[in-house]
């Protein structure tokens, strides 16, 4: 988001504040804010690139999915044949992407940088795995985080997790 100006940012962020669990809601607001906005049209081209890139960014994702799913990594089976699996993975794992690369392509500069930014994708995927396992242990199915801790419970235990994880 940095790459548009502080309105654009702005108008996307009021949006998702005021409609939280409602991305459909959110983005119409912010698209009849921003479209009307005198600068709307100098950004239409930097727009249709952001969404031309989130494309291609799907795209490698369901291709990296499908070549783990080919490759065993998500099989529920005990086993897999061990003929031509082998060989099927060494002649494709230079091809597998990560982090807006390609394996093999790779240098070991890219390397450490795309592995410190995963790192920290990780680690946020690591604090909502801990912060929602301990909403799952103490708000029962039928209810709403919100309907059984205060907001002042939730943010200590938020707190709590992240000084544990040293994000403090």
């Amino acid at each position: 988001m940095a790459d548009y100006p502080p309105k654009i940012v702005k108008a996307a962020r009021d949006a998702r504040d005021a409609h939280p669990d409602d991305i459909p809601a959110a983005v119409a607001e912010a698209e009849a804010a921003i479209r009307k906005m005198p600068e709307f049209a100098s950004l239409v081209e930097k727009l249709i690139t952001h969404s031309i890139r989130e494309l291609v960014y799907s795209a490698r994702h369901e291709w990296n999915e499908n070549f783990k799913k080919d490759n065993g990594f998500y099989s529920t089976n005990k086993s897999r044949p061990i003929e031509g699996c082998v060989n099927e993975a060494y002649a494709s794992v230079y091809l597998y992407k990560v982090g807006g690369s390609i394996l093999g392509k790779l240098t070991g500069e890219d390397a450490l940088r795309i592995a410190t930014s995963e790192l920290t994708i990780a680690n946020g995927h690591l604090f909502n795995h801990r912060l929602l396992s301990f909403l799952g242990g103490v708000v029962p199915a039928e209810k709403r985080v919100e309907e059984v801790l205060s907001e002042k419970k939730l943010k200590k235990e938020f707190d709590r997790i992240r000084n544990e994880m040293n994000f403090g």
